[in-house]
């Protein structure tokens, strides 16, 4: 769905995974058990399906019109020296991206600050991003770890309330309610 894709492509996911991956040399190393199974996803909402729709459709047209991959899409992204239109709509929308997926989760109140920044976890040559605030980046990567903690303490307590209970004997009794339908992604539908 867009709404997956639009808060994977969040910088909210982005900080989450630079932090809970791993690297490879300056390379950020995406690992799924890591970053993308713990994050805190809004699963069942579709709000988020028109801003990420608009934000693969005109990335897409970008990569098209200029005949380049996304390296270099994101590589004019994040000069402080290109003011291209496309480049500045692009950033734009992940702006709106991103401030909606705040919205989604209550929080107003963080002042995201998008601009250019150095940001630590690249080499001091080349570290500058169009990125959040390290403020924002540090509350955010607070807030999503305590919604992970909470969202991974109701697993917790809906795992202990579904085990089957033991009959006299000591075995534990059949249930006849099927299980419920287990979510399948395929990381690849989100990314063209």
């Amino acid at each position: 769905s867009y709404s997956i894709f639009a808060q994977m492509q969040s910088t909210l996911h982005d900080v989450w995974s630079r932090h809970f991956g791993s690297s490879l040399g300056e390379t950020l190393r995406y690992i799924s058990g890591r970053c993308f199974r713990t994050y805190p996803f809004s699963w069942n909402d579709s709000s988020l399906d028109a801003t990420g729709q608009e934000y693969d459709e005109f990335r897409k047209s970008v990569v098209q019109i200029r005949s380049v991959g996304l390296t270099d899409i994101y590589n004019l992204y994040n000069s402080n020296v290109c003011f291209d239109q496309d480049i500045v709509q692009l950033r734009a929308l992940q702006c709106g991206l991103d401030h909606k997926i705040c919205e989604l989760f209550g929080w107003d109140d963080i002042d995201l600050d998008h601009n250019f920044y150095p940001v630590p976890y690249l080499p001091e040559h080349d570290c500058i991003r169009f990125t959040i605030s390290e403020f924002a980046r540090l509350e955010i990567l607070q807030r999503l770890s305590r919604l992970n903690s909470l969202k991974h303490q109701d697993e917790l307590n809906q795992s202990l309330r579904s085990e089957k209970p033991k009959s006299a004997n000591g075995r534990a009794r059949r249930s006849r309610a099927p299980s419920a339908p287990e979510l399948t992604l395929n990381v690849n539908d989100f990314f063209s």
